[in-house]
Parts: C-alpha cells; sequence; structure tokens
C-alpha cells in the first residue's frame, strides 16, 4: 500500500466514525494489515509498537496475541482525531475491547523485555510507575 492509498484508508476510517458508523474488527484488521508493520525489535528500542505520520510500526518478536493487541493498539493512534483525553489510555482502551488476552500477554512480555535496559532495579520499577500512568490512568 503506497502513501496516498494509506492516507485515503485513514481519511475513511475516520469519516466513518465519525459519523458514528460500527467498524468491524475484520475491517480493524485489514486497515492493520495495510498500515502497521512488523518490524525487527532493535528498531524499536524498548517499545512494542510506535505510529508515525501514516505507518504503525511493531515489534516482529511479540507473542500471537500481544501482537494483535500492539496492532490494534497502534492502529487507533493513526486513527486518533486529538480530542480523546489521554492518547494512550484510548488507544489501549480500544485494543483491549477486542483482544483482552492480547493487553495480558503485553504486560508480561514488557515486564521481561524491558528489565534488560536497566542495570538498576529502581530504575527500573520508576520506569514501570511512568509507564502504567500513562496508558491506564485516564488524566
Amino acid at each position: 500500500m503506497d502513501v496516498v492509498e494509506r492516507e485515503k484508508l485513514i481519511i475513511d476510517l475516520k469519516s466513518r466514525i465519525a459519523a458514528g458508523n460500527k467498524i468491524t474488527k475484520e475491517e480493524y484488521r485489514q486497515a492493520a494489515e495495510g498500515l502497521i508493520l512488523a518490524v525487527n525489535p532493535s528498531s524499536l528500542g524498548y517499545y512494542n509498537g510506535i505510529a508515525c505520520g501514516n505507518m504503525g510500526y511493531v515489534r516482529n518478536d511479540l507473542p500471537a496475541e500481544a501482537e494483535k493487541f500492539v496492532e490494534r493498539h497502534e492502529l487507533e493512534h493513526l486513527l486518533q482525531t486529538g480530542k480523546e483525553k489521554s492518547r494512550e489510555f484510548s488507544a489501549d482502551l480500544a485494543a483491549v475491547k477486542e483482544y483482552p488476552w492480547g493487553l495480558l500477554q503485553t504486560i508480561l512480555f514488557s515486564l521481561r523485555e524491558r528489565a534488560k535496559y536497566y542495570n538498576s532495579p529502581q530504575c527500573y520499577v520508576s520506569t514501570l510507575w511512568k509507564t502504567f500512568k500513562v496508558y491506564f490512568l485516564p488524566w
């Protein structure tokens, strides 16, 4: 999918959402196939995924359900309007409704993987707390 096609897809989905039309789980999966790219973990650092412009990137070593959850989370970022109270919480909420086990797998995977980046237990715990606040507290 080229840049123009990706942009058209995002605009179409945003318009449908704004009009109150339901997007099916299958439509979200198809959109993710065109807008989200699985990449080597080294290109994302300790992040599981990121959304930039009209593309999302997800680690290619995530467990199966975690991959679905993170893909849906990053897709949600691509579809956000800027009116969300908390962009991360909003993206998590959309993803967890479809992939609740994916959230659990993502948390467990992240706990293990992030430990590799910190040489101090205090820094590790502090970072986990900051991450928890950003992703799970809606203010």
